[in-house]
């Protein structure tokens, strides 16, 4: 596959071989949100749409197919968790990946087991997200 670096140093697959990875992020911090949509929208082949509520995620992605969702685990109203298990239940095949600033260790207890595909602290590593990106490409 040819590949170019975008301005961000994101590894770039060629127009020729661009297959979307459409990305929901949940989050009730505006600024966590277009700092997200930033970095993920740098790649080419990423389309990011954001969420502020588990209710309006779970909307859109009734209206819409998404390769993956990354909810923040501490949101007002339902949490990460809950969201997470809905789109388990009823989107079996979205990746599902929780955030948090707060460590795995401390809301593990909180979470079911296998509820998440992947786990990610705040604040989020350009390394970590390179390696989501990377994987949702090769599981599309």
């Amino acid at each position: 596959m040819d590949e170019a670096k975008s301005k961000t140093g994101a590894s770039r697959p060629s127009p020729s071989s661009v297959s979307a990875v459409r990305l929901l992020i949940v989050d009730d911090d505006v600024m966590t949100l277009a700092s997200l949509k930033g970095v993920l929208g740098a790649y080419v082949d990423v389309e990011v749409e954001v969420s502020l509520s588990g209710a309006e995620a779970l909307r859109k992605l009734e209206e819409s197919s998404f390769c993956a969702i990354i909810a923040d685990f501490n949101l007002v109203g339902p949490n990460g968790g809950l969201i997470l298990r809905r789109v388990r239940d009823a989107y079996p095949n979205v990746k599902r990946v929780l955030f948090s600033g707060s460590s795995y260790a401390d809301i593990s207890p909180r979470i079911e087991r296998g509820l998440a595909d992947v786990f990610m602290s705040k604040p989020l590593e350009i390394d970590a997200i390179q390696e989501l990106i990377d994987g949702l490409r090769t599981s599309a």
